[in-house]
């Protein structure tokens, strides 16, 4: 048995805040029930390892009896528990398993378990009794079942109806003022109704959740209303006619609601709490579903459990954290009364619209941008049901003088261009279509942005890089005395490797062409890749191999004539070797002496690095100097885009992210331009440009804005007759064995366009369903339903 801490009681008034720490080795508790007659004032806990019952008392929570005794097992891991409605000492949970339990607690026995019901073959998510028969029991699956067990029959044979849903069952109610009708919640959203006496065919199938629906409550006073919760954030009150799911309010939450209990005695007031991320409980009046009635956050990990008591001030709670919580309703804080008295809205016309409480109204001062061109409005509610207080609040309507921004921002968006033509006709168009405009600014900023990237798109020259040696000959021929006898010392090849292999003037390389300098016999050095193919003969030159073994071979000008003298040694006169170590020294100085080199050596490799730094060098110097000036005025074209944006115009800033491309990739962080894409997205789609936005997710290059039309691309589909789902077949339904296209006003397939409505489902062609709904308003296929043609 594990060990309890009892907890103080907080408030000494009659109701009180009362909490129970239950210690290791409880990991947490999964549901949770009041007792349903008698004395309702047992609750009962369950768990993964975890199944006890409490009195509450004054000030406490008093343990009264241990479910988990006996032969310990996978049964006993509850994901729900209820407690009989009329007899006390019935109590029904289901483990993860697929086991179903009933435990009487007459039993005389020290272990209570009464029956174990095992027909689901997947884990059991909820049970529940019938309100008026007490021996009838539900329970829904992951094997996609809800069955109905008779529990006056043995184990083996208890299971007397298997109600086949389509997706797996997550909740399970019984509806409180229909004998035979019970609900039921699937993970694919959907919300089925049944009636117990058919087992083949729902009554009704209605999607209500994106996602998974983990919750149903039916109302406890009013008939055919109930209400769901699901994954996609929402509390949803539905009404339902006999037909159909009409929906009468919506709660959005900041979290996915995993269980909702609507609050005794109190008609409009719904409890949730949330399935992860939030911990606190809130209580919501459906009337005004944008801030909740009261929120409790007593709670240090997430609410699995939620349970009201007749008096309907005090309910209670279990959760992740092990805390078995008793909550007084005047204790929850109220987010009303810190709300602000002021409401402000504007929609994307100007128009701005002001909500002022009657306490914090005072005497309007119109600014001079906006006049009040319509007369204030005062309203007072009043409701049947006597409130703690009335609602009362005074409403102005503003209209903005000469606002000219709709007309802009709807052309500006249909005329720019940001694809499709060379990035220097982009700004011109869009300058054109902003000069067309008067706003003169913006496209002085287009102008901009194309000089700037269209002269520094000129200015830089990219090299093509060359690859091998290059053999550089001196030639004496138009040479000054001194360069003569230079190179009469310079007699022989020298291979050297070049930079870039770019000409200076041209910017061409010498292994795809020459240019004329390089023919010009006159010049003083050419250029000679090492390719077999122009060892012989290139420009003005002759090369011709030598017969011997010289080195060097014969080079003769294109008169015939030698313009240098042979050498006079065959072997040329080595300089003096200089001893040196073999290693060098471990000491501190490591100086060692340099290499030797002649000084006929260093005085060709001075003329021929001379040579180059006038013919190679000044294309790079060029290049760098292009590279400055993007570098210059780069962060000017950064903070221009945010300085748009900072003004409101995302436009611009989004239009010219685009134009740019990758010349200003890097510049603004992803979550900057995110912000930008997605605020300009959300003013197209205000404005119902939705092809305009299109183009705009997909000419971004940012994951999250890509994936936005990516996003609620599916329709689901059912068919007109029976409400099944065509899961295979968009025009046959696979149930009733008939087409689906059918139109409601003269019964013959549709080929062509097809018009239906998304309430009943039925609809036909186009001009017939048009023509009917212009003189009534009601279904033509007499289903009751008030269609509307939009």
């Amino acid at each position: 048995m594990s060990s309890i801490k009892q907890v103080k009681a907080v408030d000494s008034s009659t109701a009180r805040r009362i909490q129970l720490k239950l210690e290791q080795p409880v990991q947490g508790i999964n549901a949770l029930d009041l007792q349903g007659s008698g004395d309702k004032d047992h609750v009962v806990v369950a768990g993964r390892n975890v199944f006890k019952i409490f009195k509450v008392e004054d000030n406490r929570f008093t343990e009264k009896m241990d479910l988990r005794v006996g032969k310990i097992n996978l049964n006993l891991s509850c994901t729900d528990v209820v407690w009989h409605p009329s007899q006390a000492h019935i109590l029904a949970s289901c483990a993860t398993n697929g086991a179903v339990l009933t435990w009487n607690l007459e039993n005389m026995r020290r272990s209570k378990q009464d029956k174990v019901l095992t027909d689901h073959s997947q884990t059991v998510n909820k049970v529940c009794f019938h309100p008026k028969e007490p021996d009838i029991m539900y329970s829904g699956s992951n094997d996609q079942t809800v069955r109905s067990f008779d529990l006056r029959q043995p184990a083996e044979t208890a299971c007397v109806a298997v109600f086949k849903a389509q997706d797996r069952v997550r909740y399970v109610e019984y509806d409180p003022h229909h004998y035979f009708n019970f609900a039921s919640a699937t993970e694919a959203g959907n919300i089925m109704i049944w009636d117990s006496r058919r087992t083949d065919k729902y009554i009704l199938q209605y999607t209500t959740h994106f996602g998974p629906t983990f919750g149903i409550a039916w109302h406890p006073d009013e008939k055919n209303k109930l209400a769901t919760c699901g994954r996609d954030k929402s509390i949803k009150i539905w009404k339902w006619d006999g037909y159909s799911l009409i929906q009468e309010h919506v709660i959005n939450t900041f979290a996915p609601v995993s269980n909702i209990k609507w609050r005794s005695q109190k008609k409009y007031h719904i409890t949730s709490c949330s399935l992860n991320i939030d911990r606190s409980i809130y209580i919501w009046d459906v009337r005004r579903p944008f801030i909740p009635l009261a929120l409790f956050e007593e709670h240090k990990d997430v609410v699995t459990g939620l349970a009201w008591r007749e008096d309907a001030q005090t309910f209670i709670s279990g959760g992740k954290d092990s805390m078995l919580i008793q909550h007084v309703f005047k204790d929850g804080k109220k987010p009303e009364q810190d709300a602000s008295p002021v409401g402000v809205g504007m929609n994307i016309y100007g128009t701005i619209c002001q909500a002022v409480s009657r306490h914090a109204f005072k005497p309007d001062t119109a600014s001079s941008s906006y006049q009040n061109t319509r007369r204030p409005m005062s309203f007072q509610k009043h409701d049947t049901v006597p409130l703690t207080k009335d609602f009362e609040s005074k409403i102005f309507v503003y209209d903005t003088i000469d606002d000219k921004f709709p007309e802009i921002f709807l052309e500006t968006a249909k005329g720019y261009k940001l694809r499709g033509v060379p990035f220097e006709q982009l700004c011109e168009h869009n300058a054109k279509i902003a000069q067309s405009l008067s706003r003169h600014q913006v496209a002085q900023t287009w102008l901009m942005l194309k000089t700037f990237y269209t002269e520094s798109s000129s200015t830089i020259k990219k090299p093509v890089p060359t690859f091998g040696k290059v053999t550089i000959l001196e030639t004496t021929k138009g040479l000054g005395e001194s360069e003569k006898d230079l190179s009469k010392a310079t007699d022989k090849k020298l291979s050297l490797t070049t930079l870039g292999g770019l000409d200076s003037t041209t910017g061409i390389t010498s292994d795809e062409s020459q240019s004329d300098s390089e023919l010009d016999p006159s010049n003083s050095t050419f250029v000679q890749t090492n390719h077999k193919d122009n060892q012989h003969q290139q420009g003005g030159f002759f090369y011709q191999e030598s017969d011997d073994d010289d080195e060097y071979g014969e080079i003769q000008g294109t008169d015939g004539q030698d313009d240098f003298d042979l050498p006079s040694e065959a072997v040329q006169q080595r300089h003096e070797l200089i001893d040196r170590p073999l290693s060098p020294t471990l000491s501190r100085d490591r100086s060692r002496p340099e290499s030797p080199i002649s000084t006929e050596e260093t005085e060709v490799s001075n003329a021929v690095i001379s040579k180059l730094s006038e013919t190679v060098i000044p294309s790079y110097k060029s290049n760098f100097s292009g590279l400055q000036l993007m570098a210059r005025y780069q962060p000017i074209i950064v903070d221009m885009l945010k300085f748009y944006a900072e003004q409101g115009d995302v436009q611009m800033s989004v239009c010219a992210l685009i134009v740019l491309q990758d010349r200003i990739e890097g510049e603004i962080d992803d979550e900057m331009q995110e912000h930008w894409f997605t605020s300009y997205i959300d003013l197209l789609h205000r404005f119902k440009l939705y092809t305009c936005a299109n183009e705009i997710i997909k000419l971004s290059k940012l994951e999250k804005v890509e994936s936005m039309n990516q996003l609620s691309t599916i329709i689901y589909t059912k068919c007109n007759r029976c409400q099944h789902d065509l899961a295979t077949c968009g025009w046959a339904c696979s149930n009733c064995n008939l087409h689906t296209n059918t139109c409601s006003v003269c019964h013959l397939p549709v080929k062509g366009l097809y018009v239906w409505c998304q309430g009943c489902s039925h609809g036909g062609h186009l001009s017939h369903i048009s023509d009917w709904l212009k003189d009534n308003k009601t279904c033509p296929t007499g289903c009751g339903h008030l269609c509307e043609y939009v």
